[in-house]
């Protein structure tokens, strides 16, 4: 925006910290990671219609040329984009179904569901277990039906199916067959027109410069919607004012705008239509490495790539520690990311939208809810008797800060070497519990395990129980043992005293009216003090000690199991699956000590000299 202001929200915090990028086994709330998708494997069904006169159905593209469209052009170099090269999307394009239905009624178009409908489609070997998702392309000359991702009644070889499925429409000929007023087009040649409203009365508009077509994007989009999401890009605008202070009045829909953001694929996409990533993210098109994660109290200095980079973070996700997600995904909070005018997004070249080049988008974030924020709010403009939010300018810039109750944001440097850095403070309104410090775990001659552990928090109160958590050596879920009193020294439980097995231990500190969970300890395991003592083996391993190769001799039962290498520390380095009961490895690259060779229940001592 071209007016810039900053608004500071003044309220009283506790004494904030800084802490860096906190991995989520150290967290003290269960969120989950959003599945990465790999593949997106869908199948298409395209549809003509009696009516549609013979010169425009053979101009239709053929079966083939969907397939390539779909899967060897503009579509698969987008999944290829914006995944980094690791999402591709694969599917099969089945024979035509001819609809007796008339779709062009000569003043609108029947819906989808009375087309699927009326055709019971043939489609030889189809299994819809094959198949993530199932596309119907409608065609005609005349007319286009909204494009919709929703649950359809359809019939394929004589099965009934009720399933979300995708629905878009693609037409060729005359517009409504009035030659009159209208010439011939085809869907697959239109670009993406945009309006840029500059003044009262005033806006750029043009032809989207964007390397794809309208129906492509639409269809796009759709997908999007097919692999989960169930909002739109939208945005939340004040105005002249920050997005968290009181509405301005007649600021009509725009504090929800849906399809506000025109920068994004889920949005209007007008100004480009690349996907945010936030969304991409939820859609599986990001991994962990392309995500910087700022999930824990206190300010941390961040230094991101553009969205558009090839390598690095490439993606700040901000979330918020009370703010948790309904399903156990990932805590409500905030995106940033910054773009360049290259691919997707190449309208940010156009001077009107070139200072998007210059700092961060911002986005508020709910699961899929996606809101593009204005970080330089200004007055809503007028243009053809409506009002439109003011979005040529939406980016945190050089010099700008953005503060609320929870967040702020500030000290935007541009590195000059592709890098942005910013200071991203996520506020604390109670005192931080610092985590405990576990010292050792250590199996008695009794049976029982010992802990020894330090509170390092001094105002802690009686009411803030601590937590230990457990899980046998080599396996992934935690369990919580028992609560033990807030001191320092000792808690020895009996809980494990019936087997032998290897465990290892983490605390935490929960919250109470004044103070914050803490973050879990560091872990200790009863491997460091059970190797002298281990001989429960029900397999043969040799030589040991070992300079690289093992042999190991297994019996039958042994198959199906892994092979596990633990360190003292109770990490696993190395893992193995059995497909013999005679089995070779070689832990040449393994740092020299002492090791376990865990398979099933049964655990020897290794040697790497």
């Amino acid at each position: 925006m071209k007016n810039t202001i900053t608004l500071f929200l003044l309220i009283s915090i506790a004494s904030i910290t800084t802490f860096a990028q906190i991995s989520q086994d150290r967290m003290p709330f269960a969120q989950e990671n959003y599945p990465k998708v790999d593949n997106w494997n869908i199948a298409v069904f395209p549809i003509d219609f009696a009516d549609v006169p013979t010169v425009y159905r053979d101009s239709f593209p053929t079966k083939q040329e969907w397939s390539d469209i779909l899967f060897q052009s503009d579509i698969s170099t987008w999944f290829n984009t914006t995944s980094y090269g690791t999402t591709t999307i694969t599917g099969e394009v089945y024979d035509y179904t001819t609809s007796s239905e008339v779709f062009f009624t000569g003043t609108g178009v029947i819906p989808f569901s009375q087309v699927l409908g009326s055709i019971d489609i043939t489609a030889s070997e189809f299994d819809m277990t094959n198949y993530d998702y199932v596309v119907f392309i409608t065609c005609h000359d005349a007319a286009v039906q909204q494009s919709i991702t929703s649950p359809k009644d359809f019939t394929i070889n004589g099965t009934a199916y009720n399933e979300n499925v995708v629905c878009v429409s693609y037409q060729n000929g005359i517009w409504w067959r009035d030659a009159a007023h209208y010439l011939q087009n085809d869907q697959l040649m239109d670009s993406t027109t945009y309006v840029i409203p500059t003044g009262s009365n005033n806006a750029l508009e043009g032809t989207a410069t964007y390397p794809m077509h309208k129906f492509e994007s639409i269809l796009l989009h759709e997908l999007g919607h097919s692999m989960g999401l169930d909002n739109h890009a939208n945005t939340s605008t004040n105005g002249n004012q920050p997005d968290y202070t009181t509405e301005i009045p007649n600021n009509e829909n725009f504090m929800d705008q849906g399809y506000g953001n025109k920068f994004d694929l889920m949005g209007k996409r007008e100004y480009g239509v690349t996907m945010n990533g936030g969304m991409r993210d939820f859609c599986g098109l990001l991994d962990t490495s392309n995500i910087y994660s700022k999930n824990w109290y206190g300010t941390t200095t961040i230094t991101v790539s553009s969205l558009m980079s090839n390598t690095g973070k490439r993606y700040i996700e901000v979330l918020l520690p009370e703010e948790q997600d309904f399903f156990g995904y990932k805590h409500h909070g905030y995106g940033l990311e910054i773009r360049t005018a290259t691919n997707y997004s190449s309208m940010l070249s156009m001077s009107e939208l070139s200072g998007n080049l210059d700092g961060f988008f911002v986005y508020k974030i709910e699961g899929t809810k996606n809101h593009l924020l204005d970080m330089s709010p200004s007055n809503n403009l007028d243009y053809e008797g409506s009002l439109w939010a003011d979005i040529r300018d939406v980016v945190l810039k050089t010099g700008m800060t953005y503060e609320n109750d929870d967040v702020k944001f500030e000290n935007v440097v541009d590195n000059g070497d592709g890098t942005w850095s910013i200071d991203i403070t996520i506020k604390a309104t109670k005192t931080l519990s610092p985590e405990p410090t576990f010292t050792l775990a250590e199996r008695l001659g009794n049976g029982d395990i010992k802990i020894d552990w330090v509170n390092n928090c001094t105002d802690c109160e009686a009411d803030q129980i601590y937590t230990v958590d457990y899980r046998e050596v080599g396996t992934d879920m935690w369990s919580s043992s028992s609560d033990a009193v807030l001191t320092s020294g000792t808690y020895t439980t009996s809980d494990f005293s019936a087997d032998s097995k290897l465990y290892e231990f983490r605390g935490v500190i929960n919250s109470n009216s004044t103070h914050y969970s803490s973050l879990y300890s560091n872990t200790v395991s009863t491997v460091t003090t059970s190797v002298s003592e281990i001989n429960n083996s029900s397999f043969e391993l040799y030589p040991n000690p070992t300079s690289g190769n093992l042999q190991l001799v297994m019996n039958n039962e042994q198959l199906g199991n892994n092979i596990l290498i633990i360190d003292i520390t109770g990490k696993i380095v190395k893992t193995y699956s059995i497909t013999n009961t005679v089995f070779t490895l070689n832990i040449a690259d393994l740092h020299n000590g002492i090791y376990l060779l865990k398979i099933g229940n049964s655990i020897q001592k290794l040697i790497k000299k």
